[in-house]
């Protein structure tokens, strides 16, 4: 395979009108990947790159993140968000500016899909506690070892999304009224039993989305991202 920049999100070549393009917007660096040639016999390297000839950047390092299965969400567009927002609300004492965002953007990331049966899906912070304890299981009969191990699997799979340094970092006010009108904020409410923060005034954890290829403008705003 020769030598190249290619597209992060197809694994395609970059030709050289998109190529072009890229440059315009100054975009070359955060939609590409550039490899070097790989070898016939060389196996796949450090950063995942060269394990397959015709496309090698596909499972690489800063590639798109595909599903094993489908979407198991509601069916119907009109009912499959729900905005969780309004329950996570808390002083804030150095206000940062919110960035204006595409209104395609904004509205693609105002709310958080509901389950199949068109109803909330349970709070993240709930999930985590009762799946993965500190000195106690919670339930004995449902979960066993194995559940823990692939939470571990799926934490550390997605924990390198482009996510963590935008919500600790860039927008520490998604718990805020401030956060209510940025559409990437997505905050977790802290349920009023948790084993943990029950006795504190915790009631939001700030959290925001992590950086999809359209919100980059690498990948068309029409292709919905998975």
């Amino acid at each position: 395979v020769e030598s190249g920049h290619f597209d992060r999100y197809s694994g395609k070549k970059v030709e050289v009108a998109q190529a072009k393009e890229l440059r315009l917007k100054n975009a070359t660096e955060r939609c590409t990947i550039e490899v070097k040639s790989c070898t016939p016999h060389e196996g796949s390297r450090v950063d995942g790159t060269c394990n397959n000839y015709k496309y090698p950047t596909r499972g690489s390092a800063r590639g798109p993140y595909l599903r094993l299965l489908k979407p198991d969400y509601a069916n119907d567009p009109k009912q499959q968000f729900v905005d969780h927002r309004n329950s996570c609300s808390v002083r804030v004492t150095d206000p940062l500016h919110v960035a204006r965002q595409p209104v395609a953007q904004s509205l693609r990331n105002r709310h958080i899909r509901m389950n199949r049966h068109s109803k909330p899906l349970p709070s993240a912070r709930k999930v985590r506690t009762e799946l993965h304890t500190t000195g106690r299981v919670e339930d004995k009969v449902t979960f066993n070892v194995a559940a823990v191990h692939m939470m571990e699997f799926i934490h550390r799979d997605i924990s390198v999304m482009d996510g963590p340094l935008d919500y600790l970092k860039r927008r520490q006010y998604c718990c805020t009224p401030i956060g209510e009108k940025d559409p990437r904020c997505i905050p977790i409410h802290v349920p009023h039993h948790d084993p943990y923060l029950k006795v504190t005034d915790i009631h939001c954890l700030n959290f925001s989305r992590a950086e999809t290829f359209q919100d980059a403008g690498c990948t068309p705003e029409i292709i919905l991202p998975e």
